[in-house]
């Protein structure tokens, strides 16, 4: 959402040559001063980014000798480590997926208060207040910003234990808007202020991020949150804020029209209507003191032309500017990365060579890294030149071709625009269109004047990826079932209203006074609205029951189908004659019921079909074969054949499984294995297609492709271990042949009875006796209470995407855990610095960051980012990496390795647990560098509550180093086994189940598919990879192992509730039936009592979706 990069290191002397701040005497009791709550997302005296972090600090000082101002952020790594006192004076209590929070106050030097939003897991993380060193958003912005928003609503509303209440709530751009949207929804009183600093940057997140962070529905409409298909925080502020502000009264008319509004401008000028927007007239930042200042040339006065005519000079010789009499005016741009500077260096020259300066108008988000996007190689872009690649998704009319591909790297409007305007400046181009929801992109070229290979090459030049798009033939298929499936719940719904409506007004019991007309149009109305439920919502049902006839297996589709159809005909019937009871509108309501559940079922099997579709794009697309004189040439994937020599270059995946035959490197196999450090591979080891080379590079010999490959035979487990799983449904199914063969049965009999006995009546008894017993809540009795179930899950963080994972809770008695990724964080951190020589641990890390700055290694992440490099770079794979900085030859690695620059002996490493890095230089060792995989904070609470439940706990890793050992050893984890295959794991998994165990799986990796697909309950962390989470029973999306805790406290609940529901369905059903069989009861009757039984079940299942506030 937000972007910045931050240096959140200022050493202690660059702190003394900073001006002091003047001293503020605060009286924060006089009765005379407002109590303003001033809410931001960075204070310059403990964490800047740009503007709003000087405004932060500056705004509430101004302010302090009038006002009470306090102000609210969030307790970053930098605010906890500034050195300044924290005390903890209250808390907020957690809310959907929103964890419970500290509130920390810091009192200033100067007496301004400053109130800390403390969470760890949420706030203390290495990079920037909004995204990691790497330059990429925290995905988990949209709840960290909306906690700092809800801790302002509760210190408002007075429940944060905090006595100090304010008068006014003052929130500062998106990352606080949601402060006066919670207010709002909350009902508290208080004012509240939205400043608007830069209204491109809106922080949008998914539409479906609604119950996680505890939106009301209705708030999730056009003129509340939503913002073309996403939510926008921005918005919210603007909608719920008493008043609105910007940092000057000419930005506040300028985003009140369509080139700068980024899509608000409506909502904004209704503002101005309503007197809510206004511009704060901006003032001249008086601490900057350029007579003393020491980065000047000259210092000067306001009046000194001296000064100012040397520095003017200074910057015309440094920037080669030619000397002119006029003015020099200079721009100041935080060109920082993801603020600008990786933005500028990819499309600077298309944009001014394209005309495109306003780009930056149409912004409305933060732009994508180029360098997260996949790498493209020059001769691998020419493949797609080739007839034989374009078959597949190029379209050829005349001399113009037409595809679509697929573009990565959108982040907002703007990116359409830029894309769209780009490209059609290129010779040759005829269209191009983006389709911003999906973001595929319709392009229409002559091939004569302009290759594909160069419209590829153009889209990369300014910042984007594009690839080849092509329908999936089953994924196509199902969306079209979906989209009908749709149409067809609507229209059941629509005409079912009008059908309930004309129906009812033909009861005695409603209508006295009606005509013998009326009623015959009212039937004749009633039987034209449901004719179409009957033959185009319900044909599946009847299909459905021709083929179960015919297989002689009986389903719900015979049950359903008689009941349906036996309403319609007799409704058919009293139509003609005008004699009896309608029963449409019984039709309209079973057609209701039963097409959102086989909805629902759809959608389910939508996703597990897409789950093998996801191994594709591991594979590269081409690679390079050499030929017998060694020369390489890039070839097609599948134009590959056993026994070929291909070179992969480092920083490139294997294109198939082989050996290696030449070259020595590293090689990422965590996509396989889940060990996220690299393993050395040299000449005769075996190497698997979709692996990583990272180092040096390898010439490998294929010996295995495509099916044959070991990625495939992940597949080939997945889909074995899904078919090995016992379904809910057969389970159910068998039930219900039992219960309709019954019921069948029983009512021939009565029929055959009651016509003997009264002829007339038969037909109605047996119709009664059909829809009175028709099992609409025994069906309902157990997915209703699960669907429940599972939205109040999805509201804590857990999404479950298979219904039987609650009720199966309740028999588990073995849970697997994974390491990487799932009790731990899964990346390297930097645990502790500790030196061996004169120099500090920061001048080592420097150091250290520097030489790590050009390499590939995951390792290298641990150190951030360095704004130096070091030269003459080498890699030596499993040993470390050497190079020269500022003259000065230094190695960081293996022990032995590092000491054999200065010829001394490897030191021994002092300590067992984690990686162990020295660094050294041709005088011998400089320092030892701990790196560690961090466990999650809240695995100790999970695997507690998991021996409450008296489950045997095994933890399996692909993770062959000693952390699985230290893990176990810190979580008390008795077996713990390291070095798994995905076989090795599956073939655990079998050996529990041939012992009777009932096993949950909890991992995040490919290389855990097998076992995940396998187990009786699977459960995928949110930050999983795509093919495990489709794979799993249940994704935990908010990476909060605590809401797993509360899953198996609801899974009580659900059970209860389902036992509940299932007697209630029963009794009902066993009552009503010998009352039906014997007259007793009309249609009209059975028709209401079953209405009312499905009703009971219902909300007796909507008492799930109260969830307790964490």
């Amino acid at each position: 959402m937000g972007n910045a990069a931050v240096t959140a290191r200022i050493d202690a002397q660059d702190m003394a040559n900073l001006p002091a701040q003047p001293q503020l005497h605060v009286e924060s009791l006089r009765e005379q001063k407002k109590r303003i709550l001033f809410v931001s997302s960075e204070f310059a005296d403990l964490i800047k980014v740009g503007g709003l972090g000087d405004v932060s600090a500056a705004l509430p000082r101004a302010m302090a000798s009038r006002h009470d101002m306090r102000v609210l952020i969030p307790g970053y790594r930098q605010v906890m480590e500034s050195g300044q006192q924290i005390r903890i004076v209250g808390e907020i209590p957690g809310m959907a997926a929103l964890p419970p929070c500290k509130i920390g106050r810091m009192d200033l030097a100067d007496g301004l208060i400053v109130y800390v939003v403390i969470n760890p897991e949420l706030y203390e993380r290495d990079g920037t207040p909004y995204g990691d060193s790497q330059g990429r958003d925290w995905p988990d912005n949209h709840i960290r910003f909306a906690c700092l928003g809800l801790a302002a609503a509760e210190i408002a509303s007075g429940t944060a234990c905090i006595r100090w209440c304010p008068e006014l709530v003052h929130a500062n751009d998106w990352p606080a808007a949601m402060a006066p949207a919670y207010m709002a929804w909350r009902q508290v009183g208080t004012p509240t202020v939205l400043t608007i600093h830069n209204l491109a940057y809106q922080g949008l997140c998914d539409v479906h991020s609604c119950p996680e962070l505890g939106i009301p529905a209705e708030a999730c409409a056009s003129d509340g949150m939503e913002f073309y298909g996403k939510l926008s925080f921005l918005k919210a502020g603007i909608a719920y804020a008493s008043h609105v502000t910007t940092v000057s009264h000419t930005y506040a008319q300028e985003i009140t029209t369509p080139d700068f509004g980024c899509g608000l401008d409506g909502m904004l000028r209704a503002k101005v209507a309503s007197g809510g927007l206004s511009g704060i007239i901006n003032g001249i930042d008086e601490s900057w003191e350029p007579r003393t200042d020491p980065h000047l040339v000259e210092g000067f006065a306001i009046h000194q032309w001296h000064g100012k005519q040397a520095n003017r000079a200074y910057v015309e010789q440094t920037f080669g500017l030619d000397a002119d009499d006029g003015p020099l005016f200079g721009v100041v741009s935080r060109l920082v990365q993801q603020k600008g500077i990786d933005l500028t260096l990819g499309v600077a020259e298309a944009i001014v060579a394209g005309g495109l300066e306003n780009y930056y108008r149409h912004r409305s988000d933060s732009a994508v890294n180029p360098q997260t996007l996949p790498k493209a190689l020059p001769d691998e872009l020419a493949l797609y030149d080739r007839d034989e690649v374009q078959r597949g998704f190029v379209q050829h009319e005349g001399e113009l071709s037409e595809t679509s591909l697929v573009i990565e790297g959108i982040s907002c409007a703007a990116c359409g625009w830029l894309i769209e305007k780009h490209l059609r400046t290129l010779p040759g181009v005829a269209e191009a269109r983006l389709n911003l929801s999906n973001q595929h992109l319709q392009v229409r070229w002559a091939d004569s004047q302009i290759p594909l290979s160069q419209l590829l090459a153009e889209l990369r030049r300014i910042g984007y990826a594009g690839h080849p798009w092509q329908a999936d033939e089953a994924s196509e298929r199902l969306a079209a079932e979906n989209r009908k499936s749709l149409r067809q719940i609507g229209i059941a719904g629509l005409l079912w209203m009008q059908v309930m409506m004309a129906t009812m007004a033909t009861w005695p019991e409603f209508n006295v006074d009606l005509s013998p007309e009326l009623d015959k149009i009212l039937r004749w109305t009633s039987l034209f609205l449901t004719t179409p439920i009957v033959f185009y919502c319900c044909g599946q049902f009847f299909r459905g029951a021709l083929r179960d006839l015919r297989t002689r297996h009986l389903t719900m589709d015979v049950s359903v189908s008689l009941a349906i159809g036996g309403a319609y005909a007799a409704g058919i019937w009293s139509t003609v004659t005008g004699v009896g009871e309608l029963y449409f509108d019984a039709v309209g309501m079973f057609a209701l019921f039963l097409l959102a559940g086989r909805y629902l079922e759809r959608r389910a099997r939508e996703r597990t079909a897409a789950a093998t579709t996801q191994l594709v794009s591991l594979l590269p697309p081409s690679c390079l074969r050499l030929d017998d004189q060694g020369k390489a040439e890039r070839i097609l994937l599948r134009e590959l054949a056993v026994g070929d020599r291909v070179l992969v270059q480092p920083g490139a995946m294997l294109p198939a499984d082989g050996r290696i035959v030449a070259g020595q490197s590293s090689v990422d196999e965590s996509l396989l294995t889940g060990e996220y450090l690299p393993l050395a591979r040299g000449e005769g080891d075996a190497v698997t297609a979709g692996t990583l080379n990272v180092e040096g590079p390898l010439t490998v010999e294929v010996q295995a492709l495509g099916n044959d490959t070991r990625l495939s035979s992940i597949v080939r487990l997945l889909e074995r271990a899904q078919a090995d799983k016992p379904p809910m449904a057969e389970m159910a199914d068998r039930v219900a042949q039992w219960f309709l063969l019954i019921v069948l049965g029983l009512a021939a009999v009565v029929g055959l009875v009651w016509w003997q006995i009264d002829s007339e009546r038969a037909f109605w008894i047996v119709l009664s006796l059909l829809v009175a017993t028709c099992p609409c809540a025994l069906s309902l009795a157990t997915p209703t209470a699960l669907t429940t179930a599972t939205g109040s899950l999805h509201r804590l963080g857990l999404l479950l995407t298979r219904g039987h994972v609650l009720e199966g809770l309740k028999q588990i008695d073995t849970v697997i855990f994974d390491k990487t990724g799932t009790l731990s964080e899964g990346r390297l951190t930097l645990e502790r610095i500790e030196p061996l020589g004169a120099l500090d641990g920061d001048a080592c890390l420097a150091l250290a960051a520097a030489l790590e700055q050009g390499s590939e290694h995951p390792i290298a992440r641990a150190f951030g980012h360095s704004p130096r490099a070091a030269e003459q770079l080498v890699s030596e794979p499993g040993q470390g990496l050497e190079g020269v900085l500022d003259g000065r030859r230094l190695r960081i690695g293996q022990p032995a390795y590092v000491a054999a620059l200065a010829d001394q002996v490897a030191p021994a490493i002092p300590g067992e647990h984690g990686q162990w890095l020295l660094l050294g230089d041709e005088r011998g060792p400089l320092a030892w560098f701990v790196l560690g995989d961090r466990l999650r904070e809240d695995a100790p609470e999970l695997l507690a509550a998991c021996r409450a439940q008296g489950w045997d706990i095994i933890l399996l890793s692909g993770d062959s180093s000693p952390m699985v050992g230290e893990v176990a050893r810190q979580l008390g984890i008795a077996d713990a086994r390291g070095g798994l295959t995905p076989d090795a794991k599956l073939a655990v998994l079998k050996d529990l189940h041939e012992r009777g165990r009932r096993v949950l799986m909890l991992g995040d990796g490919v290389n855990d598919v097998p076992v995940l697909a396998g187990a009786d309950i699977s459960v995928a962390m949110g930050s999983a990879t795509d093919l495990a989470k489709t794979s799993a029973d249940a994704v935990l999306l908010s990476n909060r192992l605590g809401s797993l805790v509360q899953a198996f406290a609801l899974a009580r609940r659900t059970r209860r509730i389902i036992v509940e529901n299932l007697t209630w369905a029963t009794l009902y059903n066993g009552l009503v039936l010998p009352f039906a069989a014997l007259g007793w009861v009309t249609p009209l009757w059975a028709a209401l009592g079953m209405s009312v039984s499905s009703l009971l079940v219902v909300l007796n299942a909507l008492r799930l979706a109260r969830v307790p506030r964490q």
